[in-house]
């Protein structure tokens, strides 16, 4: 397909001007503007009192006719979001054209500087892990649990498609087609990605291609120092089908842990009807409860370094196994799944080097690095019953 796409649509350079979008600008506002410059031109040719009056109307006319204009287009788009407080500070950072920082350290070479951040965020993860120390990890099997999940449910056209036009648009550079050209030739496409998606779901493989990341170093800050690595945070982005394939795996495995109530019940993160906002109301509520009965209160807050990046992918194997009953098929293409991936960083269009991420462990012992926000599912088991 991209042998076919650089024949017939060989890419070209274009310089495109952006101007902001004013989308409050309407044919009334528009037409009022006219009358504004109408008047403003006759009155810098007359000179004349009369004409200066009647540019001032018209001008105070437009400005006010504006301001009502963008603050009801303002206030409409913040209350779409609702209760939706991602949506509404994207919203937000829309509004007041807030842009995460895309300064990079000072270099000669693109492919030296994609290769040092590759060996920085690898190096990282391998120095935390080094560090840590386990203790209380027993990995004796325990008691066979009641519920058991042995085979995924074999996903239909119509499923698909919903989970697809669902999808967030960004493509990845490796994907063959933009991901706005898949949901708009998705009639077409459908039944292959079917096909794709349920031969990965019957056999328990997850393609190589699927499991490689193209990582972008992101300034964490903007007043940062920009020539220091560590000031950088590794976002990684993964082929539009491998996502799709996330998705559908997800479901299915938060539909079995719903069904037999296996999620941490204390836990707010990545799980359906909780955020962030569940957690203060219930650390909030607690406070109020123990002041009530003349109690002390201590909140103790930890901050966990690279927490997702290091996950023990043995303890994580081991709990979907003998915590969660997940056998067969299913636990087959997770070892799949959190196995074998790669990585590259991608440095002003020059990648860098292939970089596996299992590094210099034991072969029972390895962990994930920049997996995309599927792995915060599976996390939820890593970290559950930790107190």
């Amino acid at each position: 397909m991209s042998d076919l796409l650089n024949k017939h649509a060989p890419l070209s350079t274009k310089r495109v001007v952006i101007r902001p979008k004013q989308p409050w600008f309407t044919n009334s506002l528009h037409s009022a503007k006219r009358n504004r410059r109408k008047a403003e031109r006759k009155w810098i040719s007359s000179r004349s009192l009369i004409d200066f009056d009647k540019f001032k109307k018209e001008r105070n006319s437009y400005n006010i006719q504006l301001y009502r204009s963008k603050c009801t287009f303002l206030n409409n788009k913040i209350m779409d979001c609702g209760n939706d407080f991602k949506s509404m500070f994207r919203t937000i950072n829309d509004i007041l054209q807030r842009k995460r920082p895309t300064k990079l350290p000072d270099h000669d070479s693109a492919k030296d500087l994609a290769d040092q951040f590759a060996a920085y965020f690898s190096t990282k993860i391998q120095t935390i892990r080094d560090n840590l120390t386990c203790q209380n990890c027993d990995s004796s099997t325990p008691s066979p649990v009641s519920h058991s999940w042995d085979t995924f449910v074999i996903v239909s056209e119509d499923d698909l498609r919903e989970i697809i036009s669902k999808a967030a648009s960004p493509s990845c550079i490796l994907d063959p087609l933009p991901s706005w050209m898949v949901k708009l030739l998705l009639d077409s496409l459908l039944p292959t990605v079917t096909e794709i998606v349920n031969t990965s779901l019957r056999s328990g493989v997850v393609p190589d291609t699927y499991k490689e990341a193209v990582i972008a170093p992101l300034l964490k800050k903007a007043n940062l120092d920009h020539n220091t690595l560590k000031n950088y945070r590794p976002v990684s982005n993964l082929p539009f089908l491998s996502k799709v394939l996330e998705r559908v795996v997800a479901k299915q495995l938060t539909n079995y842990m719903t069904e037999n109530r296996l999620h941490e019940p204390l836990q707010s993160a990545y799980k359906q009807f909780h955020s962030s906002e569940t957690a203060l109301i219930k650390v909030h509520n607690d406070i109020l409860w123990a002041m009530e009965r003349q109690g002390v209160t201590i909140l103790v807050l930890l901050d966990l370094s690279s927490a997702f990046d290091t996950i023990d992918l043995e303890v994580l194997i081991h709990r979907l196994e003998y915590l969660l009953g997940v056998h067969g098929i299913p636990l087959t293409w997770f070892k799949s799944y959190l196995s074998d991936r790669s990585h590259r960083v991608l440095v002003d269009g020059k990648f860098s080097s292939v970089q596996n991420l299992v590094y210099g462990v034991p072969q029972d012992r390895c962990w994930v690095i920049c997996c995309s926000p599927f792995t915060f599912c599976l996390s939820e088991i890593l970290f559950a019953n930790m107190g």
